[in-house]
């Protein structure tokens, strides 16, 4: 596997896009909040071409969303919802026994 370096989350959308037309199968690997900062990349690039990503984010803030638990961050309370407005399937893998069983 080759390790392509962005500065900022939006450029890994654009450089995946193009690796795919390039024939190549690029793997997204993000935080939530740079999903977030990269919404306007990720809808001009690779939902409105239709290119098949792969994306593995990070869901920070993913602890504080148990009952009772303080929310310090509200990244986590955005998460799902934005990828459901986005029409993107995801599954939450909480243990590293639910990784190796997708």
């Amino acid at each position: 596997m080759e390790v392509v370096t962005v500065t900022r989350e939006g450029e890994a959308f654009a450089i995946a896009s193009g690796l795919y037309l390039g024939g190549k199968h690029p793997l997204v690997v993000i935080q939530n909040t740079g999903f977030f900062e990269s919404g306007d990349a990720f809808r001009g690039m690779a939902h409105n071409m239709g290119v098949p990503l792969v994306m593995l984010l990070g869901y920070r803030g993913y602890k504080s969303l148990a009952p009772g638990a303080p929310r310090i961050d509200t990244a986590a309370s955005f998460f799902e919802p934005t990828l459901k407005a986005w029409d993107i399937p995801y599954a939450v893998l909480a243990s590293e026994e639910e990784v190796t069983e997708q």
